[in-house]
């Protein structure tokens, strides 16, 4: 493992805590809002990821006015003190609890092991390549300013994935400013105590494990996002139903907004957000308690999409000049709107990269289907761990219902795990979209069959599913003998000597690097002389295309 100085990496720890500490006391404050039941708890999980969520909502409105500088935190810190302060008492009875009993304790230094680990892991240089062309340099024009006005102009990847950026901007600065763009932690409650559910989130606590040994956890890619929130929205929706207790409205409104924030930070969590929201909906609809409280669960979630997803449409149309980038649906004829036909071509490029990784252009049947095999399957250990397990697993589930002639209640939790593979698989069939979703499937099959198996002592079935669980937690933690997507070890920040000197549109100097762009302004693909600034210079007030858009 290649760490960074010590110093370094106790700074990436505190401000993981600081940070950490903070969604979650705002997360208190929403849990609040949603109203949960007066004997149902809300637990560490879902009070971060509220938390998050509600993080993501009030940057997105920050940065219409002022750049995501250190003040940002006198409004979290004030927001996070209150939400801890008014759930002091739970909050110092969940740390009692964890550090004076065994399984507490065990749980509670689990997690501080992958922190600490991760910690270090981050430290190191990224070698994503979309963090030397989009990534950092996103980050920085975030830091420096408010929102600017067609910034896709300069490089159309600078308007991807805004929000999410927001919050990854958070852990570079103020009094956490550090060596590197750091990312959420891994948070996992190890301490369910549930037959079931434990043992599901443990195998897919391997994904992100897969996550840590990988390029995202040093690279500020919003992947690690979709990695994450998806993983949080599978357990949440599925884990009281494969435990056999009743998913309460409480439990629908969290995963709602939870849902919608992680559609807002990248929308291909739409895979996983769609089919596991409906699921739950359909869930607590069969409840009679479910429709009794149905027209609060509804007027919540339509005040938790009116409040994240109108500011992201409107940042959407600020950064390139469409509500819904990068869709060609509505022109609003603002002045720094991207040229015609720029994001319809990169849609296509994208769904085409997800299915044929080595010849992006490959767009023109469905025989791409053949090669994406080809390649997905035996390459990707991300993919053919649980596609196998997914085929095994399941075939003898089947086999052991149809001689049992029995069925299992947790079965319906596989309903939104299909659903969810159908939609991965025509909207866009990148294992990097589904990781979390895949593994579920796998781990979900094995639990069927374990269920089915005529055993006599509870003590071989705990035994063989916690093997299962550390079988698939090891295979996220293997190498792959051969992979296909092909990522540089590190890279190196360009020095001034590699730079050219360019001249935008309207007169301003900048630079120019069309390999790697992290100091802006820069220009990565645009011809400089075609970008003019919209007050000249001031790099504040925005970038428009062609001669005459900025008289």
């Amino acid at each position: 493992m290649q760490s960074g100085p010590f110093v370094s990496w106790i700074s990436a720890l505190v401000a993981w805590i600081v940070v950490g500490a903070l969604l979650y006391g705002i997360g208190s404050l929403v849990a609040r809002w949603l109203g949960p039941a007066r004997d149902e708890s809300a637990g560490p999980i879902v009070r971060f990821w509220l938390g998050w969520s509600a993080t993501l909502g009030l940057l997105q409105l920050w940065h219409f006015a002022l750049p995501i500088d250190g003040r940002v935190y006198l409004l979290l810190a004030s927001l996070g003190a209150c939400g801890l302060f008014l759930h002091r008492a739970a909050l110092l009875d969940g740390l009692r609890r964890a550090v004076t009993t065994p399984h507490g304790a065990f749980g509670l230094g689990a997690v501080a092991f992958v922190t600490a680990c991760a910690a270090a892991l981050a430290l190191r240089r990224p070698c994503n390549p979309d963090s030397c062309l989009y990534h950092i340099n996103t980050i920085r024009w975030f830091e420096q300013h408010p929102i600017v006005p067609g910034l896709g102009n300069v490089h159309f990847r600078l308007a991807f994935n805004h929000s999410y950026y927001l919050y990854a901007s958070l852990f570079d600065v103020g009094p956490l400013r550090g060596p590197a763009c750091l990312l959420l932690p891994r948070i996992v409650d190890l301490r369910r105590r549930e037959p079931n559910s434990s043992y599901l989130t443990v195998a897919v606590a391997g994904v992100l494990a897969d996550f840590l040994l990988g390029c995202n956890l040093s690279s500020p890619t919003a992947d690690v996002a979709v990695a994450t929130s998806d993983a949080a929205l599978i357990l949440l929706a599925i884990g009281p139903v494969i435990d056999g207790e009743q998913l309460t409205p409480f439990r629908l409104r969290s995963i709602g907004v939870i849902a919608i924030a992680a559609l807002i930070a990248k929308p291909t969590t739409l895979i996983v957000a769609g089919p596991f929201l409906l699921y739950a909906a359909a869930e607590v609809w069969r409840r009679d308690r479910g429709r009794e409280t149905w027209g609060r669960t509804v007027g919540t979630l339509a005040i938790a999409a009116v409040a994240l997803v109108v500011p992201w449409l409107v940042r959407g149309a600020v950064l390139s000049g469409f509500p819904l980038w990068p869709s060609e649906l509505v022109d609003v004829g603002l002045p720094w709107r991207i040229r015609a036909g720029l994001g319809h071509r990169e849609l296509l490029y994208e769904r085409a990269f997800a299915r044929f990784r080595a010849d992006a252009d490959f767009t023109t049947d469905y025989s791409w289907v053949r090669h994406w095999l080809s390649l997905e399957w035996r390459e990707n250990r991300e993919f053919l761990l649980p596609a196998a397990t997914l085929l095994v697993a399941g075939s003898v589930a089947a086999v052991l219902a149809f001689r049992q002639r029995r069925g299992l209640a947790m079965a319906r939790a596989a309903l939104p795990a299909a659903a969810a593979l159908v939609v991965w698989w025509l909207l866009a069939p990148d294992p990097r979209f589904a990781i979390p979703l895949i593994w579920c499937a796998a781990s979900l099959a094995a639990l069927f069959m374990l269920e089915l198996t005529p055993w006599k002592e509870e003590v071989a079935g705990r035994a063989a599913r916690t093997l299962l669980a550390l079988a698939v937690v090891a295979g996220a933690f293997a190498e792959p003998w051969r992979i296909s997507l092909s990522f540089a070890p590190s890279f190196e920040a360009p020095g001034p000597e590699q730079f050219q000197v360019g001249r935008l549109g309207s007169g301003e100097s900048v630079h120019v690097f069309r390999g790697c762009c992290l100091d802006p302004p820069c220009v990565v693909f645009e011809d400089p002389a075609n970008i003019y600034l919209r007050r000249p210079g001031d790099f504040s007030s925005g970038f428009c295309a062609g001669a005459r858009c900025s008289r």
